[in-house]
């Protein structure tokens, strides 16, 4: 999980028998654990999230890399990002 301020996030692989193979991302009240929000993302979370910025930065393993920014406050997606081999 990441602490940041008043809140943890916490990135799960998701429901392992889940056909759909999607991650969870959860945003909880660091002081009573309250849900704030929950986001499903395209594909199964392998890392830890990291807060940069306004965003909290996730990286999914799927057919190519890809990085995605969510909104700290509200779990929206920001942006995305699929490096590009060299």
């Amino acid at each position: 999980p990441v602490v940041f301020e008043d809140m943890v996030y916490v990135a799960s692989q998701g429901d392992v028998d889940d056909e759909l193979e999607q991650g969870i991302i959860l945003a909880l009240f660091r002081a009573d654990g309250e849900e704030v929000w929950r986001q499903n993302t395209p594909a199964r979370l392998y890392t830890t999230p990291v807060v940069v910025d306004d965003a909290l930065v996730v990286a999914l393993e799927s057919e190519n890399a890809l990085l995605i920014g969510y909104n700290l406050q509200t779990g929206g997606q920001k942006w995305t990002f699929v490096p590009q081999a060299q």
